[in-house]
């Protein structure tokens, strides 16, 4: 209203402007100063002056108008819109860095309590930290460990004395057999294993796990079993031949012992080992134990049998956790590879070409147990 009646007043005062001079010749007497005749005679381009000059307010107050709806229905909703997104991308970036912030305090909380705990460990002793491990298994696995028997129960009391440093392992284990054929229909059997004993507690490349220097002997017990046929009843121990080497220096040679042929058990303890003979007829079992001084980080053990077999089957046991081990067998070629099983049997590499030859390879851990069990058989002459 206030608008319209600016507008209204503005005509009025363009209407009165068209009667200046004839109002002001009423009020004067009809007189008309110089002044005024020097307006008369501009008096029609005045006129039309004060026309376009109220056609100007006219388009002026209608412009105004449509500017206030313009903004209205236009540019006012264009910028609410701009005003809201702003404001959800403001509080997006808030909420992000307020969840970034917690994340990385959260992460950094968990890394100063793990070095806490890392560094409570390497000031606690081991024996402290070994009564504790049930509840630090309870803690990571669930309160299950706590039992006696356990997985973790289990694995702590068959294979835990094996954990320490101090306890020299088995390594990079390679047993090859080669079987021939006799006229008897028997096998020689030639079998050559060796491998390495390593010694973390006297291994320089791990200075945090014990080493002791070649000032503190370990002990690593050898024990070899194995049997064997006599070509006859009758036979001496020769066909037997049985050598051990350690780092390369002899032992033991069967070959150099003088076994009586009379005696069915033939027993001999010298330079720290023990070694059993014991036949039945044409059978021989053999047995060897020898504790091995290990005052240093690797050393090399070589053993190699050569007897007489009827078997079509081999069975290799580990007594010991054995890291990496290759198993070997090669049979005549009349015969060929049969059956064959293997520990965990997803973790060997198998490779059984030619058909007379298995060879299986484990370059992870084998546990104490059956490593493997290989059978051959007598080939079909239609194969030839």
């Amino acid at each position: 209203m206030k608008r319209k009646g600016y507008l209204a007043g503005s005509i009025v005062l363009v209407i009165l402007a068209f009667f200046i001079p004839t109002l002001f010749g009423w009020f004067s007497g009809n007189k008309e100063p110089e002044i005024i005749q020097a307006i008369l005679k501009q008096e029609d381009d005045i006129k039309w002056a004060l026309i376009v000059f109220a056609a100007m307010l006219f388009v002026l107050r209608k412009a105004e108008n449509h500017m206030d709806n313009l903004w209205e229905t236009t540019v006012s909703p264009v910028f609410k819109n701009i005003k809201k997104s702003l404001e959800e991308h403001i509080s997006s970036v808030q909420k992000q860095a307020t969840d970034r912030f917690a994340n990385e305090f959260e992460e950094a909380s968990r890394v100063l309590k793990s070095r806490n705990l890392i560094e409570t460990m390497e000031n606690t002793e081991s024996e402290i930290l070994k009564a504790c491990m049930p509840e630090i298994q309870s803690k990571i696995y669930g309160d299950h460990t706590k039992s006696d028997h356990s997985l973790t129960a289990a694995v702590e009391k068959h294979l835990g004395r094996y954990f320490t440093s101090k306890a020299p392992h088995r390594s990079t284990y390679r047993k090859m057999i080669n079987i021939l054929p006799k006229e008897d229909g028997s096998f020689r059997w030639d079998e050559v294993s060796s491998y390495k004993i390593h010694s973390i507690a006297h291994d320089k490349d791990y200075p945090d796990n014990g080493f002791t220097g070649p000032e503190a002997p370990n002990l690593y017990p050898i024990h070899y079993r194995s049997s064997g046929l006599l070509p006859s009843i009758d036979s001496d121990l020769s066909s037997l031949v049985l050598k051990i080497k350690i780092d390369g220096k002899e032992l033991i040679d069967s070959r150099n012992l003088i076994i009586p042929n009379d005696q069915d058990t033939f027993e001999l303890e010298q330079n720290g080992y023990n070694m059993k003979i014991k036949r039945e007829k044409r059978n021989i079992l053999i047995s060897f134990d020898y504790d091995i001084p290990i005052n240093k980080a690797w050393t090399d053990v070589e053993i190699v049998e050569q007897s007489i077999s009827s078997d079509t089957s081999i069975t290799l046991h580990s007594i010991c956790p054995t890291c990496k081990m290759d198993i070997s067998v090669t049979v005549p070629d009349s015969y060929e590879i049969g059956e064959y099983a293997l520990s965990n049997k997803d973790r060997w590499e198998v490779t059984d070409d030619p058909y007379y030859r298995l060879v299986v390879r484990n370059d992870g851990w084998v546990f104490p147990g059956l490593a493997a069990h290989i059978s051959w058989r007598k080939r079909d002459s239609t194969q030839h």
